[in-house]
């Protein structure tokens, strides 16, 4: 580990996710994704996510600063969704033919609340 974060510096999310209870649940581990799922109907998924250096740290708090009257406020949920979606690099995700989905704004848009809020919290764990 150096002091110093390079572009090639980065870490994995694994988790598991299937349906329960007409949602979609996730999962850190295969043992629980078994036990929560019936009929081992999860899937496994792998995201990796950019280390943050300072600079790009600094970029995204201006980001989340707003103005108003000579005042500046920050904004908490907006600075939580954009080091999330500024640090994300790939995922696993698949579309129903099979083809790998690309990191896009639009695909994390589309990206179901439930596994986006499981990945922030994760995220948030890790950094």
């Amino acid at each position: 580990m150096g002091i110093f974060i390079t572009d090639n510096d980065s870490f994995d999310i694994t988790f598991f996710c299937g349906e329960l209870n007409g949602d979609i649940a996730c999962v850190g581990s295969e043992s629980e994704a078994k036990e929560k799922f019936t009929n081992n109907a999860f899937e496994k998924h792998i995201v990796t996510f950019k280390k943050m250096n300072y600079g790009t740290l600094k970029k995204v708090q201006a980001a989340c600063m707003q103005d108003s009257d000579g005042k500046f406020s920050f904004n908490p949920i907006k600075f939580r969704a954009e080091r999330f979606s500024q640090s994300l690099k790939k995922w696993s995700f698949k579309d129903a033919s099979g083809n790998p989905v690309p990191v896009t704004p639009q695909a994390l848009d589309n990206l179901s609340s439930s596994i986006a809020f499981y990945l922030m919290d994760e995220f948030d764990k890790k950094v």
